[in-house]
């Protein structure tokens, strides 16, 4: 049964404790920052040049369209040239082009086409970045691109969202399971099985503390998203939401290690290769876009693949859905429901060694 008093003191005495350990706050943040930092660099080496490319702007374009255009025009980093209907066709049958933009008569009716021909040197992702950047100087909040291309992802975007699933699985993970494991070697657990607190009450406890310092993180990345992307209240909130069900999700793994292992080191050596390839195959960090099929079922088998996808869709950047958004929830919910009963039902309170054998101790 589950005893309140009991788990206000015991969040109460983690909080505290937690604080008082910065080697583990140290080891939860620093991964995941410098790790957030790669990102930026990545994007600043792709931010390369392009040639000139051709934008077609219809003659019966509205005033958005037009926009659109003249912002196009403006950035620095990639040229356009402004033709109209005819003079595109014209060169598209001549081939005197490296990229053609077919922009829509209005934004909602239609959708921005992209060609290249065969040996241009044009980077479809360049123009693509260009017209995400144009769009929002703009004021449009959505645009539609169709090309020939595959799978598009902006390097910046997708990598912080990975980071900051990365860093809230880390806490989850490592910041439930070792501290269980330490008072479980040191005795703590051995004297708190003869009180009240029941094993779920215990479970409970841990997740306040965790999950304080699991959402100040994620405000932070949340807000700069807010700051440099123009992302909306509404989908904050959504991807706050998403972010709490995460971290739950991931704490409930660290219960269940936590609560089986007497070994800290053991859970770092079953731990950090699990955690990277849940990270590599769910395509957290980058998408594994011309990776084998196989890659891509073990990727579905791993619960960071719904948690990273939802975040993105929460947030609208990050290229395609990789499942529907309610796809992704019902599966993260259905995974931390399914854990945190098996962590409950496989709790230990001592270690082989500490357990009562029934023996008399000898004099």
């Amino acid at each position: 049964m589950f005893n309140a008093q009991a788990f206000c003191q015991l969040a109460l005495v983690n909080w505290r404790e937690l604080l008082r350990d910065f080697k583990m706050i140290i080891y939860i943040f620093v991964p995941p920052l410098l790790l957030m930092l790669v990102f930026p660099f990545i994007a600043f080496l792709m931010n390369e040049e392009d040639g000139l490319i051709i934008l077609l702007l219809p003659a019966d374009a509205t005033q958005a369209v037009h926009a659109l255009a003249a912002e196009l025009q403006g950035l620095q980093n990639v040229t356009f040239e402004l033709v109209d209907a005819g003079e595109g066709m014209r060169r598209k049958a001549s081939g005197e082009f490296e990229a053609l933009v077919f922009l829509p008569s209005t934004i909602d009716g239609g959708s921005v086409v992209i060609e290249t021909p065969a040996g241009s040197d044009v980077r479809v992702r360049a123009i693509k970045l260009a017209l995400e950047e144009a769009a929002r100087a703009a004021g449009i909040r959505a645009l539609s691109v169709s090309d020939s291309g595959d799978f598009f992802a902006d390097p910046l975007r997708y990598g912080m969202v990975g980071a900051l699933v990365y860093a809230l699985a880390s806490l989850g993970l490592f910041g439930v399971a070792m501290p269980i494991i330490a008072m479980r070697q040191q005795g703590i657990l051995r004297l708190m099985r003869t009180t009240p607190v029941t094993r779920l009450t215990f479970v409970l406890a841990q997740v306040p503390a965790r999950l304080i310092l699991g959402m100040a993180l994620t405000l932070c990345a949340l807000l700069a998203a807010w700051a440099l992307w123009d992302v909306t209240l509404p989908q904050l909130a959504a991807a706050l939401g998403t972010s709490v069900l995460g971290f739950w999700m991931s704490a409930a793994f660290g219960y269940l290690v936590g609560g089986r292992l007497t070994v800290p080191e053991v859970t770092f050596l079953v731990g950090s290769p699990a955690l990277s390839l849940g990270c590599t195959a769910g395509s957290v960090l980058f998408p594994l876009v011309d990776w084998p099929e196989w890659v891509h079922t073990v990727g579905r088998l791993m619960p960071l693949t719904y948690w990273a996808d939802a975040l993105r869709q929460n947030l609208g950047m990050g290229g395609p859905a990789l499942s529907p958004l309610w796809l992704d929830l019902t599966v993260m919910l259905a995974v931390t429901l399914a854990v945190t009963l098996l962590a409950v039902g496989l709790f230990q309170w001592d270690t082989p060694e500490q357990a009562y054998s029934g023996k008399r101790p000898s004099a």
